[in-house]
């Protein structure tokens, strides 16, 4: 369920394809020094995580891997830390909003609906404004 890549994943995945395919291919986590910036954004909004480490821990987490290739990796996203085999872990980095939809098993649609009460009393609350499309009227 764990990718370990290489440098820049994700350049020129800049569609959603991209994390799809990986999701279901069982991929839940992948670590890399770096990602591409819409990838990144896509495997967040799909529940995929793109963890980035060092130069230094991508070295170590390659030998670890190639010296134990059915060692167990556990990704706590709600911690936000990573722990290998033996106990050593490291802390990792997400957006926070992406965290939380994540970890609420939701999307920013499924968000912004769960806030509609809320809306919904703003929009009462506030007067009516003025349509600006040709042949409205205000509501």
């Amino acid at each position: 369920q764990l990718l370990l890549a290489g440098d820049n994943f994700g350049a020129g995945s800049s569609r959603e394809h991209a994390p799809w395919a990986l999701r279901a291919w069982g991929i839940r986590a992948i670590f890399s020094t770096s990602f591409a910036d819409i990838f990144r954004g896509n495997a967040l909004k799909n529940a995929l995580l793109p963890i980035v480490v060092t130069m230094e821990r991508h070295a170590a987490l390659t030998a670890r891997l190639a010296a134990n290739p059915e060692a167990e990796w556990t990704v706590d996203l709600e911690a936000g830390s990573v722990t290998l085999p033996g106990g050593e872990s490291f802390a990792f980095g997400i957006d926070p909003f992406a965290r939380a939809m994540i970890l609420a098993g939701t999307d920013e649609v499924g968000y912004v609906r769960s806030k509609l009460p809320a809306i919904e009393a703003w929009e009462a609350a506030h007067p009516p404004r003025v349509d600006t499309r040709e042949g409205a009227s205000a509501r």
